[in-house]
């Protein structure tokens, strides 16, 4: 199974399924680019957000914090008729991804954008939109292993409780997600509650908590939130 190198110097394994595999020949990483799946996040991090996402139709996705590129990019290699947007706040983590897509020849079907989550987002509806926030919660983060270290701390935690970039998508996420759409976040092993009842209190619909490869809580996912009649 291929992995990618950062310019720290060390491998990141992708997974241990054929998921992410359409991009572990040729894609990179940055130093200001969070990792790709490092062993603390779990070997079924980003594969689990994969998997679910791709259980069900989409044709438009929007990848909230795309770092890399490895979500989005993976979704649209295995599902060639969706096409999406990718956004995060930090310049150098696009032109990353940028180069990530053109390796892969996927240029045509992604737009990029620079925004702090939905803020300068141009208004549109998705009917699937992707997040793997930093979630890390800082007292975790100073005993994580050294090679972590090596990369951006706003890549992995809020600097708060872990929790705060839920709170913030879940709010905004509603003016970009299409009435039957779906949202799906990375978490913690031990956030599924925290982040599931964020959703509940904006009135998200369907709320699942779902395990990784590892068999341990992984992603939440939920529904747009009713329409209210006119």
């Amino acid at each position: 199974m291929g992995g990618v190198t950062s310019e720290s110097g060390y491998s990141k394994p992708f997974l241990s399924t054929g998921v992410l595999s359409v991009i572990g020949s040729g894609a990179g990483v940055g130093p200001s680019v969070g990792p790709f799946f490092t062993r603390e996040r779990g070997s079924g991090a980003g594969p689990a957000e994969v998997a679910r996402a791709l259980s069900a139709p989409f044709q438009n996705v929007l990848d909230l914090g795309v770092g890399s590129g490895c979500i989005i990019l993976s979704l649209l290699a295995v599902n060639s008729s969706a096409c999406g947007v990718a956004v995060d706040c930090s310049a150098k983590a696009l032109e990353v991804a940028r180069r990530n897509a053109a390796k892969l020849q996927l240029t045509d079907r992604v737009r990029f954008c620079r925004s702090d989550w939905c803020v300068d987002i141009p208004s549109e509806r998705f009917d699937l939109i992707v997040s793997n926030p930093p979630y890390i919660h800082p007292t975790v983060w100073k005993g994580l292993s050294p090679e972590v270290h090596h990369e951006p701390k706003s890549a992995l935690t809020d600097g708060k409780d872990g929790l705060s970039h839920y709170a913030t998508i879940a709010h905004q996420a509603h003016g970009f997600l299409a009435a039957k759409g779906r949202l799906l976040f990375e978490i913690g092993y031990d956030q599924g509650a925290a982040v599931a009842e964020i959703l509940r209190k904006e009135g998200y619909r369907d709320i699942a908590i779902l395990e990784d490869l590892d068999h341990r809580p992984r992603v939440v996912s939920c529904r747009a939130r009713a329409e209210k009649a006119e």
